[in-house]
């Protein structure tokens, strides 16, 4: 079999971007009026003469010696890119070609021009063409060596002319001529230049030669053509401050960085052409590219620099990214003087054109046999036989090729069909690698249609879930059919699936309010069936829903069922009514990685709330949790003073840190939160149930202050770190120092904590970190072969790390191929750290995080990579996960994983921003559904929904069953606030049934009375999340003058989570709040020994107090206490104020507010609170009873009878003269005071004493 790279143009099609297409396109044609008008200009300007023979001497053997090959012109300088000294060689009398000088404002700087004739000649007379009649001193001088030169013609004050023709007397032999003008008048616009159209040298025509203008040259085959002398090089555009000029394109170097033509970022049609000084047959051009920026751009010859002829057209995206080689053969081979390149339109992140170099042959070339033109070509050959796709083009003996598709539940690996439900579009990509060097690889990248059971689906339309179900058939016969949910429904499960069956059973009471049972043997009408299935193509994650009257889930392991359950509550809950429409899905995912990444090192974040995160994505069939645990503060130069010679290294090193993960190492684990190993080991176990993996990273060798530290106070060897305070005015004291074998034996052992003990078991993928190391390039390399090894090889473990070694890749020593790779996976996160194609060339599995797109830092401003929030719409509507940056990772290769986006947390310490987790949480679930759309897939038939659609079921969606992120407060039917005390008893007046718990607390008088170290009651409420109110009365007790007295509060993971009255030192106090290791002060004195009204609102981002209609403000710090891991400096004047306000205690289990509160609601931003009606018990005398507020409508409850003494109570009464007993049964509808009744106790007469007997009576 002969293997044809026949006429090969290599561009790999990536989403997105257009087809490849060749085009037969003449630029004349498409341009055809812009080139109409720049032609009659050209003749208008002068006088019709196109042709350069005006000057031309009457002698058959006299010839323009200017005009044969070899043939070069240069000058002492250029205004601009454009009117170049070779202009004044290429027969072009037009203004349009030209030479000119700079303007120097004077007329009086010499300025020359020189030809190089290429061998010595015998020349008769010159002929200038002038751009203008301002030229008044010149002289044409000629030398043999360049160096030593005679005048032939010396002008001084010529009258204007515009073509200056000289004979000379005798006859001289030169090689080289020039032109040299010293004096000129100024022209239009007050321009002082010199400006030659044509510069034309007469003389005896040499033996063997042809002029350039005429006749054609011929070369020995194989030549390239640009590397010719007399060959000129131009473009309209150079980088800016560099020496990537359009000769470095025609240098014979095809591969150095510092030898090529490169533009400016975003100019408009660049181009670079070729004078070839003289008429050529040309058939093709190699074009040795320097990256794959181009998406558009021809090839075009001309036979005057003017108009021009496309020769071949190209649009699509070259491969490889990094070098890709191009050649282009003609149709035929085409006589020419001139060859450019012109690019339309390319796109990049550094957004330019660059080419290192650029050959032009007479004849039609070989395709230059590389990796990437190779697997263009097997990729091409790729086609389906009996039931298997195969490859049959031959791979080259020093090629290793494979090939694998995007989904590979429809070809698998070993090209096997599994036939879709209907025919079904893939990608399949094609990797070839050069045996001798593994790192040179190409791929090039194919859509196939593959045939399904079905051609398309004919009933009902696929239901809608998040992420879109990737394959869907309904028959004719099934349209307008639907299952329906009812309360008659059950769980159909086999033994194979009962955590799934459970976890369905409680999530569809808590969508659906339905309890359904869970049963096993033969299905009915109405239920929900899992059951094992094995079938070919079928993954851990892929899963048939079969929808008929039952719905049947089958799938070949747990996670797949489980995703089979998501897709089932969300289609009914969806669908508005309960039902899902009947036919058959197969679902399944395009990557194995759908990830989001969460910074807890810096932030800490309790483990309820993980857990909340790993069950929400699990709704939207994410699957890879990364836990970045250990981290510090990133802009530790806000720890050096304005003067060097004052930095403290000590005081550097108390910059905030966090270790989140406990450590049986002294003073490594965080002091203010941490992880136990059983918990941290126990959320593993519970998200993977969830189909969930957890990622851990604890991150070195930098980025590991806390880890450095305890090297340095508890090891006690600071030779193992590194201390340099001002290298790149970034402190490094973070940075383990790796140039010791003792320092990487270190970090070994760290890890060895968590693996040998089992908290990483044989599933985890460790994460090393491996980011934003500053120090030495070859100590980095040799710490990364060895971790990769030792995570790897010792462990057995899959390792991962962040893209670093593109920047680490300088000096001597260590160098890392492509066997220190050893299986690893790598986070993109940007490509200058790690270039994507070369880490796939090296053969890492590749994971999307490219920070200008996926990178959240809450607190900061703006939308978009590093801003507050994601561009979430931009983000659903063009990303892709295989495009890092403009670099495209090929679809079907296994390397290709996925994607993870992630909240950084950088803005803590002296950058604390005053974010909260539910703050964090919102960020991370707006992106989520989008992105888990584009991480699954589309099954290769595009997105179902556009981005308001999108939005607008996510909002039907919400949040994972059986999880409150947002801490929503449930209110029963009827009923407007959360709960309502008025403390005459421990009854709840809202509706909601939420009585409290008195704990140390007492209901005096009708208010609650708070006093002690421990007194309390308990609401049945936790927190409230945002946009909610908390209004009461308080009485604040001026004996108790000290400290800080909650008065609301809630359990808290780490920190406290309060309202408090804080005592300033004056002795008045003010009111706050804290959460999350934030304090926060109201600018309001509470005073003390009088009742006021508060109210307490969060709006989202604000927390605001409001007393007597003033609205009042919160003022926020992020400081070190007690349970800091350092003395950090933290951060006051914080405005940021997002708060959930505790409501769970009224008081304190540790140290109550002093005092009495009275009058407590709680209740939803925007919802008035009913009027109150009020109960006023008037005692007459008696002992004060505390009034009562009622909603109209209610009873209120009997209060404990007052006390008057000499009198006794006779109840209550609506009149004062007390006729009208009250019925405490009756319904309050509106104010009502009632009267205590008395009656006065008559005194008790003295008893008369009898009087004592008379001694005789006495008995003896």
């Amino acid at each position: 079999m002969v293997f044809c790279l026949f006429c090969l143009q290599v561009v790999v099609r990536g989403k997105g971007l257009p087809q490849f297409q060749k085009k037969e396109v003449s630029y004349m044609q498409k341009n055809r009026t812009r080139w109409l008008a720049a032609a009659l200009a050209a003749v208008m300007l002068t006088g019709g003469l196109m042709a350069s023979a005006a000057g031309q001497p009457e002698g058959e053997s006299d010839v323009n010696l200017a005009r044969l090959a070899g043939v070069s012109a240069k000058a002492s300088d250029t205004d601009g890119d454009t009117f170049t000294a070779d202009k004044t060689i290429d027969g072009d009398t037009s203004n349009a070609s030209r030479w000119g000088s700079k303007n120097d404002g004077a007329g009086t700087t010499q300025h020359t021009l020189t030809l190089n004739l290429g061998a010595k000649r015998t020349i008769t007379s010159f002929q200038v063409f002038w751009e203008k009649d301002n030229i008044r001193d010149y002289a044409i001088q000629t030398s043999i060596d360049g160096t030593q030169w005679t005048d032939q013609v010396t002008i001084t004050g010529a009258e204007p002319v515009r073509e200056a023709a000289h004979p000379l007397q005798q006859e001289v032999e030169a090689q080289y001529v020039r032109l040299s003008v010293t004096k000129y008048d100024q022209s239009a616009n007050n321009w002082w230049n010199v400006g030659v159209r044509e510069f034309e040298v007469y003389g005896h025509k040499p033996e063997g030669t042809s002029p350039g203008g005429d006749e054609l040259v011929t070369l020995p085959k194989g030549t390239n053509i640009a590397r010719q002398d007399g060959v000129t090089a131009t473009a309209t555009n150079v980088e800016a401050n560099t020496s990537f000029t359009a000769d470095k394109a025609r240098d014979g170097d095809k591969a150095s960085k510092n030898s090529r033509w490169a533009t400016d970022q975003n100019v408009k049609d660049p181009t670079i052409s070729y004078n070839l000084g003289a008429k050529y047959m040309v058939g093709s051009v190699v074009l040795y590219w320097e990256n794959d920026h181009a998406d558009k751009w021809h090839v075009q010859t001309s036979m005057d620099g003017t108009q021009w002829t496309t020769q071949k057209s190209f649009e699509g995206k070259l491969t490889p990214a990094s070098a890709p080689i191009q050649t282009v053969n003609f149709d035929q081979p085409v006589e020419a003087r001139y060859v450019r390149v012109w690019i339309e339109a390319y796109s990049a992140d550094w957004n330019n054109v660059s080419l290192y170099e650029f050959e032009v042959y007479q004849e039609k070339s070989e395709v230059v046999l590389t990796p990437a033109n190779t697997a263009a070509a097997l990729a091409q050959s790729l086609n389906i036989q009996d039931g298997k796709l195969v490859m049959t083009g031959e791979v080259p003996e020093k090629y290793t090729a494979t090939w694998g598709c995007n989904y590979e539940q429809v070809v698998d690996a070993s090209g096997t069909i599994h036939t879709p439900l209907v025919d079904t579009k893939v990608e399949v990509s094609v990797t070839v690698r050069d045996k001798a060097d593994t790192t040179n690889c190409g791929t090039s990248t194919v859509e196939l249609t593959i045939p399904g059971v079905n051609e398309a689906n004919e009933g009902n339309q696929k239901p809608s879930v998040i992420p879109e179900l990737a394959q869907w058939y309904s028959s004719a016969q099934q349209k307008g059919q639907v299952f329906t949910l009812t309360a008659g429904s059950r769980i159909v499960a086999d033994q194979n699936f009962p955590s799934v069956a459970q976890e369905l059973q409680t999530d569809i009471r808590d969508l659906f309010g339905l309890k359904l049972p869970i049963v096993s043997g033969t299905a009915q009408a109405g239920d929900i069936v899992l059951t094992h299935h094995d079938q070919g193509g079928f993954d851990k994650e892929t899963y048939n829903m079969v929808v008929t009257d039952q719905v049947v889930i089958q799938a070949n392991d747990a996670t797949g069922a489980y995703w089979g359950t998501r897709s089932v509550l969300q289609a009914l809950k969806l669908s508005g009514n309960g039902t899902i429409a009947q036919g058959t899905a197969r679902d399944y995912p395009e990557f194995e990685n759908r990830g989001f990444m969460l910074d807890v090192g810096r932030k800490p974040y309790s483990m309820e709330s993980l857990k909340e995160i790993s069950k929400t994505m699990a709704w939207y069939k994410m699957n890879s949790f990364h836990v970045h645990l250990s981290d510090n503060l990133i802009f530790m130069e806000d720890y050096l003073t304005k003067d060097p010679s004052q930095d403290n290294v000590d005081a550097v090193r108390q910059a905030y840190q966090g270790f989140r993960l406990e450590s049986d190492k002294e003073g490594l684990t965080s002091k203010d939160y941490a992880y136990t190993k059983a918990e941290f080991k126990d959320f593993m176990a519970y998200s993977r149930a969830l189909g969930v993996d957890i990622v851990p990273e604890i991150d070195v060798p930098a980025h590991a202050l806390s880890i450095t530290n305890y090297i340095m106070y508890t090891l006690k060897q600071p030779d193992l770190v590194l201390n340099q305070l001002r290298a790149g005015g970034h402190p490094w004291v973070d940075h383990v120092d790796i140039s010791k074998q003792a320092g990487i034996d270190l970090v070994k052992d760290i890890f060895d904590e968590y693996i040998d003990c089992g908290i990483y078991d044989e599933n985890t993928i460790v994460h090393i970190g491996a980011d934003e190391f500053y120090d030495s390039h070859p100590a980095y390399r040799n710490f990364l072969k060895q971790m990769i090894d030792y995570i790897e090889n010792d462990k057995g473990l899959q390792v991962r790390v962040w893209g670093s070694l593109t920047q680490m890749s300088g000096g001597e020593g260590a160098p890392f191929t492509a066997d220190d790779v050893q299986g690893a996976q790598m986070n993109i996160w940007n490509t200058g750290w790690a270039n994507p194609q070369q880490m796939f060339n090296l053969g890492f599995g590749l994971i999307n995080t490219i920070d200008v797109d996926l990178y959240m830092v809450p607190g900061n401003k703006g939308v978009g990579g590093y801003g507050d929030w994601l561009n979430t719409q931009s983000l659903y509507n063009n990303w892709q996960p295989e495009n890092m940056g403009g670099t495209w990772i090929p679809s079907g290769s296994s390397q290709m994983l996925g994607a993870c986006y992630a909240i950084w947390n950088d803005n803590i310490d002296t950058r604390a921003a005053g974010i909260s987790e539910t703050d964090s949480f919102a960020r991370f679930v707006d992106a989520l559904p989008a992105l888990g759309v584009k991480m699954w897939g589309t099954g290769g038939d595009g997105l179902d929904r556009d981005y308001n659609t999108l939005k607008a079921d996510v909002a039907t969606l919400g949040t994972a069953p059986n999880t409150n992120p947002y801490h929503l407060v449930s209110l029963a039917d009827g009923t407007q606030e959360y709960v309502q005390y008025s403390f005459v008893d421990n009854q709840d007046r809202s509706g909601n049934n939420r009585d409290l718990t008195l704990n140390g607390a007492t209901l005096t008088q009708g208010v609650l009375t708070l006093s002690g170290k421990n007194a309390y009651a308990s609401t049945g409420l936790d927190v409230m999340g945002p946009n909610n109110t908390v209004s009461l009365r308080v009485y604040k007790d001026s004996a108790a003058n000290q400290g800080e007295q909650i008065l609301l509060e809630a359990d808290a993971a780490y920190g406290e989570h309060t309202v408090k009255a804080i005592a300033n030192q004056d002795g008045t106090w003010k009111l706050g709040f804290a959460r999350e290791l934030y304090e926060y002060v109201f600018n309001y004195n509470l005073p003390c020994d009088q009742w006021v009204d508060l109210t307490l609102t969060n709006d989202g981002g604000t927390t605001y107090l409001l007393v007597d209609g003033k609205k009042i403000s919160a003022e926020g710090s992020f400081l070190p206490d007690e349970h800091a891991t350092t003395q950090f400096k933290g951060k006051t004047g914080i405005t940021y104020s997002s708060f959930n306000i505790p409501v769970a205690r009224i008081g304190s289990t540790t140290n109550p507010f002093q005092g009495q509160v009275d009058d407590v609601m709680c209740y939803a931003n925007g919802v008035e609170p009913a009027q109150r009606v009020l109960v006023q018990f008037d005692s007459q005398g008696g002992s004060v009873v505390a009034d009562v507020a009622l909603l109209p409508g209610q009873t209120v409850a009997e209060p404990a009878a007052p006390q008057w003494e000499g009198h006794t109570f006779g109840g209550w009464y609506t009149d004062k003269a007390c006729t009208v007993p009250f019925d405490f049964t009756t319904a309050v509808e509106a104010d009502t005071t009632l009267f205590a009744k008395w009656t006065a106790v008559e005194p008790t007469p003295e008893p008369t004493p009898e009087p004592s007997p008379e001694p005789s009576q006495i008995p003896s």
